[in-house]
């Protein structure tokens, strides 16, 4: 029986450019060739440089928007973000991932890379045992009982929380964006509400507020000898012509269910909607049924029993989410099983907690495209997830899907214009 998926695939605009690039070695590390490899690549006389801006407009629990300066190569951005609350409030254990409900990159009101809260807690969960206790750690998430959610970034009035933007234009030098050459960037950012994830007491209702101390962006650049930089350009755009790379953004979807304490598992189904073509898909199952059990379980997950993934009549995947989260971090290009991290519960925080990866793609290197998925043809693309071990006061659950989606963004030769173009 033929695959569905690779039926689907066949249908795929950007499969179809894919199979027909070039991969070969290229050793100028910023100017871009697709997924190259840059060990044995030399450089000299690069300048590093770091600048805090501020916002453009009042810092407040809304839109908030940072104008990037031309300064360079950009090669990432962390949000600074710092809050305080009266001693005794509660707050969720992972507010400094949630209150930044999402982020994106803008340029002339065109979006071409979006963060929500669940997906950079997803991409987080999914990192290897370094790298995801290094952004925990960044973020001030905490792990614990409801007793620990007077904390607050580790004390109980407040403190500072470092937020990255997980853009796939930081993933390599290849993909990073040069802001004297590109239209302006602005970071748009959209905060949860100051009492969102913050109440009197982490038993009860009566809502309590956060205050926003202070906001403001941590931008940090490459910036090459002028000789260097011109000849980057010259090779990205020496033909006149635009030039297409390859990232991802990612889009988010949910559906909410009942949940049971009973013997029976409950199950939750999502029928995905998107017909975009994806790489990875991120599944997590959260319990939030009030105000205090918001500030309890928000951004937590919930231990699966069983993920089940179907389309066109076909099983594609039923197993135990034991075993989904153990090979779902595999790598084919990578040394056996030692991807992920999902084995360790002992330091795990609450954010983390049962996010499961159903990867479509071999590879984790996120550089570049080997394998996918697309969804253009996919009918009752459904995903169903078994619990069988809620709270008394989990009555009912959301099935969040956050989907990583490769797409081609254009440059303009002229004008340093950015458009995004296929994605399907």
């Amino acid at each position: 029986m033929s695959n569905v998926v690779n039926m689907s695939n066949a249908s795929s605009a950007l499969n179809s450019v894919l199979q027909q690039v070039d991969t070969n070695i290229n050793n100028s590390p910023f100017s871009y060739r697709y997924a190259q490899d840059l060990k044995g690549s030399s450089m000299s006389g690069v300048a590093r440089q770091y600048q805090e801006i501020q916002p453009n407009g009042s810092k407040v629990f809304g839109t908030v928007d940072f104008p990037i300066p031309k300064a360079g190569i950009l090669q990432g951005l962390i949000v600074k973000l710092k809050l305080s609350k009266t001693a005794t409030f509660a707050v969720n254990n992972s507010i400094g991932a949630l209150q930044i409900r999402e982020m994106s990159l803008v340029t002339n009101g065109r979006v071409l890379y979006t963060q929500t809260a669940q997906t950079l807690l997803s991409q987080v969960a999914d990192q290897p045992y370094e790298s995801r206790r290094n952004l925990e750690d960044m973020m001030h998430l905490l792990g614990g009982t409801t007793g620990d959610q007077v904390q607050l970034f580790g004390t109980t009035t407040g403190g500072t929380a470092f937020v990255p933007a997980l853009f796939s234009c930081f993933d390599c030098p290849e993909n990073m964006l040069n802001t004297s050459f590109v239209e302006p960037l602005i970071l748009r950012l959209k905060l949860a509400g100051a009492s969102d994830y913050c109440a009197v007491d982490a038993s009860v209702d009566t809502l309590a507020s956060v205050t926003l101390d202070d906001l403001t962006c941590i931008c940090s650049y490459v910036q090459l000898p002028a000789s260097v930089e011109q000849a980057m350009i010259s090779s990205d755009f020496g033909s006149g012509e635009n030039l297409s790379k390859v990232g991802y953004d990612f889009i988010e979807e949910s559906s909410t269910g009942t949940l049971s304490t009973s013997a029976t598992d409950s199950v939750i189904s999502h029928e995905i909607k998107t017909n975009r073509f994806i790489t990875d898909m991120y599944l997590v199952v959260t319990g939030e049924n009030d105000h205090s059990d918001t500030v309890d379980n928000a951004g937590m997950g919930i231990e699966l029993s069983n993920i089940k993934v179907e389309s066109n009549g076909q099983v594609l995947m039923d197993l135990p989410a034991k075993i989904v989260g153990n090979i779902g971090s595999q790598s084919l290009d990578d040394f056996g099983y030692g991807c992920g991290s999902y084995w360790d519960r002992s330091s795990r925080v609450d954010g983390g907690k049962f996010r499961y990866v159903v990867r479509f793609s071999l590879s984790k290197d996120y550089r570049r495209i080997f394998g996918g998925c697309s969804t253009r043809e996919l009918n009752n693309f459904k995903i169903s997830c078994s619990v069988n071990s809620v709270l008394s006061t989990q009555t009912s659950g959301t099935l969040t899907v956050c989907m990583r989606s490769p797409q081609l963004l254009s440059f303009s030769a002229e004008s340093g214009r950015i458009t995004s173009s296929i994605s399907s």
